[in-house]
């Protein structure tokens, strides 16, 4: 019956076999640190502000999945969680257990208030509580149905620097 034929309908099991759900995010189109520091895009970013794929992040074309996705948003990474986190429950996932991955360019060189809202937001989004900082939005996140168990911030190896860590 249900036990026997629920499991057969999640479409790619692979995605969770782990128990952990993976959400990546992308963080706002802004322009490389790279530029700022030799005056050279980077050879291997197509995207960003300066690039043919303008509304894309830096290091997209725009037209990969999670690009798309948050295209769709505006890059709102509250809405970014809360559709691809409903997308998976669709799909028969279980989601208690999520990872974030920020994707979108060397997150880092983003200003402070940009990124404690980005981080602010994921954490919101699976607790439901609207927060005013990061660490009220971690303690509730704690206490919800869906927790956090990681997040993995993409940057560039050059940019990653002690204060970052």
């Amino acid at each position: 019956s249900r036990k026997i034929l629920y499991p057969k309908l999640k479409a790619k099991p692979i995605r969770t076999a782990s128990g952990i759900a993976v959400v990546a995010v992308m963080c706002k189109p802004h322009r490389c640190p790279h530029i700022n520091m030799t005056g050279n895009i980077c050879v291997y970013c197509p995207g960003g502000p300066d690039s043919d794929f303008e509304y894309s992040t830096q290091s997209y074309t725009g037209y990969e999945p999670t690009s798309m996705r948050a295209i769709r948003a505006r890059y709102n990474p509250y809405l970014q969680t809360r559709h691809r986190v409903d997308q998976l429950k669709q799909l028969g996932h279980s989601v208690d257990k999520v990872e974030f991955i920020v994707m979108g360019g060397t997150f880092m060189c983003l200003p402070e208030d940009y990124r404690d809202y980005f981080i602010r937001n994921l954490h919101d989004a699976l607790s439901g509580h609207t927060s005013n900082s990061v660490d009220e939005a971690v303690k509730f996140s704690e206490k919800s149905k869906v927790k956090c168990i990681g997040i993995t911030i993409e940057t560039r190896p050059d940019y990653c620097m002690k204060r970052h860590l």
